[in-house]
């Protein structure tokens, strides 16, 4: 397969196709040779357990079923669509609500079967994917690794399959229960679809979470809680006129929750990846360095009978690098005399028996000097 590279800048959204993969998957063993980014006592996308004890963990996962089960899928979704002839690119991105999911994973315990299906319109995303082990197995080692774009994230299992071409290549990744939660999964996605003779060339990128959610009857109504856990998500990058860019974001989240009061503190804080479109622009000044560090905080508030869950906005995000230089993201909405257009969202739900976890989809799309950015991910926690 040629180098995948999407390096154009933003244009206007219009609709599209998906697709999915003519062959049968799998579900990967344990992940070996990666790296975790953030660690600590169930404060990383690595870390802790899914009860947010120190304790060994001895629950349940929700994927330990004794038959097919189907969860919803609660992130963000990004997709890229370059015209290989033109240059002209068309960029989408979605954030999806506890009511509105970005699609389903359903797993078969007795085929070893996970289809996934996305179903995201505002973000061009259309997918039916079918993994069975061991066809469609792999991890970061030495014998090879999952296609161009794909982080290499510890605790995280990763099934590939190839679409109706072969330079269609589909990656869908999860967090293995356990690893830090028990009842809610972190997840991710990763399409590549570079045409040999076609005109255009498709980049997607999503971030979710997936599991069992808590029962109405089973959530508190009063008293409070702080729930750890880890965050993943997909960062694009649009320098003014110049070349666009995925980055991959992920590290730890902290959720302090006041049941009685119906509130919810997020905070957020992790590690900035390299660009994954291409080496071209890996030490480009218009990217955001690799190793910057991101952090953000948000509120929101509980509200089970018109959300099933929370919903809220941020307050600050912005980016530190290496020599400690801070830049904020200016993502202040529309207002009289400001050229900034910029949103926020946090949706979020509970999950388990008695809201032992957390878990939610979060969006910050704005601006920086010389850049447009637009964060799409996912968040999880366990309850301490």
């Amino acid at each position: 397969m040629r180098k995948l590279i999407a390096m154009l800048p933003f244009a206007a959204v219009a609709a599209c196709s998906g697709g999915g993969p003519e062959s049968v998957g799998s579900i990967a063993p344990a992940g070996s040779g990666a790296v975790s980014v953030s660690a600590g006592n169930g404060s990383g996308v690595s870390a802790g357990n899914g009860t947010g004890s120190n304790s060994a963990n001895t629950a349940t996962s929700f994927l330990s079923v004794t038959g097919e089960k189907s969860f919803d899928l609660l992130g963000g979704a990004q997709s890229l669509k370059v015209d290989t002839g033109t240059g002209a690119t068309l960029y989408a991105g979605n954030a999806t609500t506890v009511r509105a999911p970005s699609g389903t994973v359903s797993y078969n315990p007795r085929d070893g079967i996970f289809t996934v299906t996305l179903a995201d319109t505002k973000a061009i995303v259309s997918s039916n994917l079918r993994f069975q082990d061991p066809g469609h197995r792999i991890d970061f080692t030495s014998a090879g690794s999952p296609q161009f774009g794909v982080p290499d994230l510890q605790g995280f299992n990763y099934l590939e399959s190839i679409g109706s071409t072969p330079n269609d290549t589909y990656t869908f990744f999860y967090q293995r229960p356990g690893t830090s939660t028990i009842y809610v999964s972190l997840a991710g996605y990763v399409r590549n679809n570079t045409p040999a003779s076609g005109t255009t060339d498709t980049f997607e990128r999503g971030a979710f979470v997936f599991g069992d959610q808590t029962l109405r009857s089973q959530i508190p109504a009063s008293g409070a809680g702080t729930y750890k856990g880890g965050f993943v998500a997909s960062m694009v990058n649009a320098p003014g006129t110049q070349a666009s860019a995925f980055q991959w974001i992920q590290g730890s989240s902290a959720l302090s929750v006041d049941f009685g009061k119906s509130t919810v503190s997020l905070s957020l804080s992790g590690t900035v990846n390299a660009p994954n479109t291409g080496s071209d622009l890996a030490s480009s000044p218009l990217a955001i360095a690799a190793g910057s560090t991101f952090n953000a905080t948000g509120t929101a508030t509980i509200d089970l009978v018109k959300t099933s869950g929370f919903t809220g906005q941020f307050q600050s995000a912005g980016f530190t690098d290496a020599a400690g230089k801070t830049t904020a993201v200016d993502f202040a909405a529309i207002s009289p005399g400001s050229s900034t257009a910029g949103a926020s969202s946090i949706d979020g739900a509970f999950y388990g028996p008695d809201a032992v976890n957390v878990g939610g989809s979060l969006r910050i799309v704005g601006g920086i000097p010389n850049q447009r950015v637009d964060i799409l991910g996912a968040f999880t926690g366990a309850k301490q």
